[in-house]
């Protein structure tokens, strides 16, 4: 069975570069953002023949190779900025924070390990170099889990999936449905719960599972498009980006305006969040397109540089061994501060206005 699949994935302009070790000499101030380590799957479906592989562990939490993925990637970090990273952990340097989910929490303190592992008088226990370091709850405003608890948000995306370009796509999707829906017992009718098989075959095939002989006629190509195609409607149009992204993107660029203005002794902020985090950023950019899923332990760094007076800002995104320099849609790589404020403006909006043009949902 082969589905042939339109594309609202268009091209965009990025530069991949494998780098490793960054210099520093100018680096005044840096945000990162990862996506979680391996977890176990988010569902089983009811034909999953490895509904019971993880019976020690429960679905969404982090494994013990998704543990090592993090305290890897922290060990990265500290590598690639080894010149500007304090040897010893400093609390007001670096400010940790997560949204309020079992994986992103495991995967936030297993990343601080590996980047401020203890040493000399900060090792409390002979026999370990571990220290607890705070990870703080992200504002779920800032930083959250889809959906966004933004009722004008989700009528908005109920919207754009009720429009043209979406039913069409949903409708050339149809005959890729019915063979999902057929192989797994469960109802597949939509981007998202196509993506949510997607998710759960490659977490198995990860591990080493043989897959049933069916997923070869759609999996990996056809199924991580569709993962894509989610991903990529999060965050669709101007205002799903707004509601979406805009807040964070507001605290990254206050932090720094307040590194600009010398007003902060925090150094560096570090978000431990999601897929969809990963790529709202990254569409946000206008780079989401040519790069791959962000998988288990991608990361976003973010560096604001200072030349000469001027401020700018470098962007770089891994994605397992990959690391690619990212060009901020409409501006050079080294993107003047000012200039990448201007092209966000339109999407950047405080958690104030955020709550009310949300009419913002508690639950």
């Amino acid at each position: 069975m082969t589905t042939s699949l339109p594309s609202i994935l268009t091209a965009s302009v990025l530069l991949i570069i494998s780098v490793n070790c960054i210099e520093t000499n100018n680096l005044v101030a840096l945000v990162q953002i990862f996506r979680h380590g391996e977890r176990t799957p988010m569902k089983f479906y009811p034909n999953d023949p490895y509904k019971n592989h993880w019976a020690d562990l429960n679905t969404e939490q982090l494994t013990n190779k998704g543990r090592r993925q993090m305290y890897s990637l922290g060990q990265h970090t500290r590598n690639r900025y080894s010149s500007w990273i304090p040897l010893k952990y400093q609390n007001k340097f670096i400010r940790a924070s997560s949204t309020d989910v079992d994986r992103t929490l495991v995967s936030g303190q297993t990343f601080l390990y590996g980047l401020f592992p203890a040493s000399g008088d900060q090792k409390w226990l002979p026999t370990s170099d571990w220290q607890g370091i705070p990870l703080h709850p992200a504002d779920p405003k800032v930083l959250f889990v889809s959906p966004a608890n933004c009722p004008t948000y989700e009528k908005s995306y109920a919207k754009l999936l009720a429009g043209k370009e979406f039913v069409k796509l949903n409708e050339s999707l149809q005959g890729l449905y019915e063979y999902l829906t057929n192989n797994t017992g469960e109802t597949i009718d939509d981007l998202h719960s196509a993506e949510t098989i997607c998710d759960t075959l490659g977490i198995e095939e990860g591990v080493g599972l043989k897959l049933p002989e069916w997923t070869k006629k759609v999996y990996p190509e056809q199924l991580k498009k569709v993962y894509k195609y989610w991903l990529k409607s999060l965050t669709y149009t101007k205002e799903l980006k707004r509601f979406y992204v805009g807040s964070l993107f507001n605290e990254m660029l206050e932090f720094f305006d307040e590194i600009a203005t010398n007003s902060t002794d925090t150094k560096m902020r570090v978000y431990s969040g999601h897929d969809d985090n990963i790529a709202s950023i990254l569409n946000s950019f206008g780079a989401l397109d040519q790069l791959d899923i962000p998988g288990f332990g991608s990361s976003l760094w973010l560096e604001l540089r200072k030349n000469d007076g001027n401020h700018f800002v470098n962007v770089w995104y891994k994605n397992g061994d990959n690391t690619t320099q990212i060009r901020i849609e409409g501006c050079e790589l080294d993107c003047p501060l000012k200039n990448m404020k201007s092209l966000l403006h339109d999407i950047v909006i405080d958690v104030e206005n955020w709550t009310k043009e949300c009419n913002y949902d508690k639950r």
